[in-house]
């Protein structure tokens, strides 16, 4: 295998998703100018707000929406892999709640897999936020390699990195890197950012 360059965009996402993917397309072309061959987002990286909002840009998957074909049309004219850090999914029995998916594509802009966080972070810090995920996202089940350029990578998001047993099960299929995009709030990511 030679040289693959992978590139983290990194964004702080707000309620506008137009506003979103302009500025990770822009960043996504810069990346890849520069030669990356994987661009990897942030979690949530079309929408952060509050889950009203949320729920009216759900997409299912694999068929996906207006979202999801952006990320794929710009997967093949980047020529690059892209991972989908955190794609707002719709859960079809469940129309209140949705997944928080990372959705992998190759450079044709096709899905090479998908990952349903599993770990969800429901916390009450003293003096702190009160962080319910759980309320509003259904958690996944499965460990997910993807078949990249790099070799199979392990998807997880944000939270689950508190869970070694998730990395040894990758490692255990075959994972040779590991992606763990991330949305925290300023509280906690001081807590998970070192780890």
């Amino acid at each position: 295998m030679g040289k693959v360059t992978v590139a983290a965009v990194q964004h702080c996402a707000s309620q506008d998703v137009d506003a979103n993917l302009h500025t990770l397309t822009a960043l996504s072309r810069r990346a890849a100018e520069q030669g990356a061959d994987i661009i990897t987002w942030a979690e949530a990286f079309a929408y952060l707000g509050p889950h009203a909002g949320k729920k009216q840009i759900l997409e299912p998957l694999p068929e996906g929406g207006p979202i999801l074909e952006h990320c794929r049309n710009l997967a093949v004219d980047l020529q690059c892999e892209l991972l989908l850090g955190g794609f707002h999914e719709a859960v079809p029995q469940d129309p209140d709640r949705c997944y928080n998916t990372s959705v992998y594509l190759d450079r044709q802009g096709e899905i090479v897999a998908t990952y349903r966080k599993i770990h969800l972070f429901d916390v009450a810090i003293e003096n702190g936020p009160t962080l319910r995920e759980s309320k509003q996202t259904a958690p996944g089940h499965e460990l997910v390699t993807a078949r990249s350029c790099l070799g199979p990578v392990g998807l997880t998001i944000c939270y689950d990195l508190r869970f070694p047993q998730l990395y040894q099960g990758l490692v255990d299929k075959g994972a040779v890197a590991m992606t763990v995009p991330s949305a925290f709030t300023y509280t906690t990511g001081k807590m998970h950012w070192h780890p």
